[in-house]
């Protein structure tokens, strides 16, 4: 446990939101609070604070669900290329006293190791989820990889023109950044996909916490 404290202080000194210390710490000691990392569905994976059999957690007050995180790749281009097919998007997310962040950064730190980054849903995102992207945009230790748009809106180029025409790669459906950014989707953080080096949080959190679950 002392191990487990002092690499998360020196993670902190290098800039990491203290809302996630909190929840690690909070994590730690909770012998109730577990989390679930499911697979399911061919291409979707979800992070989910959950009891020791894998239930999920609601607040005693609302009943809402503690947190949730679900996620999916990039499976046939569904999104265009966006730099390929094991590019992560977000589908859904939830949570409920302040859980969330320290879900959203497992989902991040998974996503970087098996594929090329997380990024937005590429249709609608709220203002309460644009912000959390707002502040991966500003991080040091998260990487940043603009995404063009799709030719689907650049159909109106003098709207939406492409960034990169002769460069299909890092196509990306914008719904979610047009939504937000109107013209200057571009500038607005819903149009990268980002990514972290290792998984520094991931590997505090103790493994007799963490259960795996494979419904493919």
């Amino acid at each position: 446990m002392k191990l487990i404290m002092e690499g998360w202080r020196r993670y902190l000194n290098e800039g990491i939101d203290p809302r996630i210390q909190a929840q690690v710490d909070r994590f730690i000691s909770d012998p109730e609070l577990y989390i679930t990392i499911r697979s399911f569905w061919g291409s979707y994976v979800e992070f989910m604070y959950t009891d020791a059999q894998g239930k999920f957690l609601r607040t005693p007050e609302i009943g809402a669900r503690l947190g949730r995180v679900r996620m999916k790749y990039n499976a046939n281009n569904q999104y265009d290329q966006c730099y390929g097919k094991d590019a992560w998007i977000v589908k859904n997310a939830d949570a409920a006293g302040g859980m969330g962040p320290l879900l959203y950064e497992l989902a991040i730190e998974y996503a970087s190791k098996n594929g090329q980054g997380l990024m937005a849903d590429r249709f609608s995102v709220s203002d309460e989820a644009h912000a959390v992207w707002k502040k991966y945009a500003r991080r040091g230790d998260v990487d940043k990889k603009q995404l063009d748009i799709s030719k689907a809106h650049s159909e109106v180029p003098d709207k939406y023109p492409q960034l990169t025409p002769d460069n299909p790669v890092d196509d990306c459906y914008q719904g979610s950044a047009v939504e937000h950014g109107g013209e200057e989707w571009h500038k607005d953080p819903l149009s990268s996909i980002y990514s972290k080096n290792g998984t520094p949080v991931t590997d505090m959190l103790p493994t007799s916490k963490i259960i795996i679950k494979n419904d493919n």
